[in-house]
C-alpha cells in the first residue's frame, strides 16, 4: 500500500512521527509532501526529517509561506502524484484551503487513488468566492474525511459532504509525554500552568485574573507567545502579583513535556468568539499523559474531551471566580492534595471537595 500525505504541519519534524508510526505498524510505503519552508510568528522553519520517519520526504515551495488557508504549492502536483503512484492521498489541510483544493484536484485527475482530507473546523462558516467553490469541490470529489471530533463531523455533513468519514482525535505520544519522576512535585510552590498561543480567544487573561483570588503561595507558569503578550503582562502587573508569574515564552515542541512536568495543574481557559471556539485541546491529552490534571473552560470541544478522559474539571469560560474556586477548594490550596494520584475526573466542585477530604 502506498500512502502520499500532503501536510503543512509536517514542516515541524515532530508532526511526522504519526506517519512514522503508521509506516512501522502497517508496512505501508509513506511519502510526505510538505512545504520547503514555513513562516511562523516565531521565525521561519525549514523542512527537516523526523528521525523515526523512514519514508520519502518531498519538500515543495509554498506560496505564501505562512498563510494557512490560502497557501498553495506552485508545482505540477498531478505529475508528482503520477510518479509516486499512491493508492491513497491524504491532505492534512481543511477542505476550504487552497492547498486542499489543489491537491484533491490533482489527485482526482490521476484517476487512481482514494482521496481524503482533515478537518477541525467546528463552526459552520460561509466563505466568499473562491474559497466557497474550493470547499464545495473538495466535498464533492473527496472519498473520505478525518474530522477531529463529532462536532466537526456534523459541520461537514451540514455543509454537504456525503463521503466516508471517521472521527480521528488528535494523538498524543505517550513515550514522550510521561509523568515526572517521583518526588519532584513536592520541591516547588504549587504551580498552575498554561501552554499555547497568547491570543485573546485563548483566555489567558481569565487565568491571570484568577490568581489574586487563590492562596498567596500559588504560582503561574505561562508558556507560549503571541499578539496578546503585551496586554497580558500589563494585566499581571496590575494584579500586583507579577512576581508570581513566570513567562516561559515560546517552547519548542521537544521541550513541551518537561514544561507540563513543571506544573501541578494545567489550565485551558479558552474563550469562544464569533469566529472560533476550542476545536480540540491537544494540550489536555498531553498534560494528562504527563500525569498533570486539567482545569478547562467549557468552550467548544473541551467539555467532551474532559468528559471522555475524566482527567479534570470544567469552569465557565471567562469566569475568573469560577476558575479560582477550582484552583482552591474550601480555602485549602491544592498543595495539600498534590501528593496523591491525579484525579480520574470530576463533574462538579462537590465531587472535587469530597475527593480532597478523602485524600487529605
Amino acid at each position: 500500500m502506498r500512502l502520499a500525505v500532503v501536510s503543512r504541519p509536517c514542516v515541524e519534524p515532530v508532526n511526522q512521527d504519526l506517519y512514522a508510526r503508521v509506516q512501522a505498524q502497517t508496512g505501508w510505503d509513506v511519502t510526505l509532501l510538505l512545504p520547503r519552508s514555513w513562516k511562523t510568528e516565531y521565525g521561519r522553519r525549514r523542512a527537516e526529517r523526523w528521525p523515526a520517519f523512514r519514508g520519502e520526504l518531498v519538500p515543495l515551495p509554498a506560496v505564501p509561506a505562512g498563510n494557512i488557508p490560502l497557501h498553495f504549492y506552485p508545482v505540477a502536483l498531478r505529475h508528482r502524484l503520477r510518479a509516486l503512484r499512491p493508492d491513497i492521498v491524504y491532505v492534512h489541510h481543511e477542505p476550504y484551503a487552497a492547498a486542499t483544493f489543489q491537491v484533491v484536484r490533482a489527485a482526482h485527475a490521476t484517476d487512481g487513488p482514494a482521496i481524503g482530507f482533515y478537518s477541525a473546523q467546528n463552526l459552520s462558516k460561509s466563505y466568499p468566492w473562491p474559497v466557497s467553490r474550493w470547499e464545495r469541490w473538495v466535498h464533492t470529489h473527496a472519498d473520505f474525511a478525518l474530522p477531529v471530533s463529532a462536532e466537526v463531523a456534523q459541520v461537514l455533513r451540514g455543509k454537504g459532504y456525503a463521503g466516508l468519514m471517521e472521527v480521528m482525535p488528535l494523538p498524543v505520544d505517550t513515550e514522550r509525554f510521561q509523568p515526572a519522576a517521583e518526588g519532584r512535585r513536592n520541591s516547588r510552590p504549587f504551580t498552575a500552568g498554561y501552554v499555547g498561543r497568547l491570543a485573546p480567544e485563548k483566555g489567558v487573561d481569565t487565568l491571570i485574573e484568577a490568581l489574586p483570588q487563590v492562596n498567596g503561595a500559588t504560582r503561574l507558569l505561562i508558556a507560549g507567545d503571541g499578539s496578546a503578550r503585551g496586554s497580558l503582562v500589563a494585566l499581571a502587573r496590575a494584579t500586583g502579583l507579577a512576581d508570581h508569574i513566570t513567562w516561559a515564552g515560546y517552547v519548542p515542541h521537544e521541550a513541551v513535556p518537561e514544561t507540563y512536568r513543571a506544573m501541578d495543574v494545567l489550565v485551558v481557559p479558552s474563550r469562544t468568539v464569533p469566529s472560533w471556539k476550542e476545536q480540540f485541546g491537544r494540550v489536555v491529552v498531553e498534560a494528562l499523559a504527563c500525569g498533570v490534571p486539567v482545569i478547562a473552560s467549557d468552550s467548544g470541544e473541551l467539555p467532551n474531551l474532559v468528559g471522555e478522559t475524566r482527567g479534570g474539571w470544567l469552569f465557565r469560560e471567562g469566569d475568573s471566580a469560577d476558575l479560582a474556586r477550582l484552583m482552591e477548594v474550601d480555602g485549602q490550596p491544592w498543595m495539600l492534595v498534590r501528593r496523591v494520584a491525579a484525579p480520574s475526573g470530576f463533574r462538579s466542585r462537590d465531587e472535587q471537595a469530597s475527593w480532597v477530604g478523602a485524600s487529605g
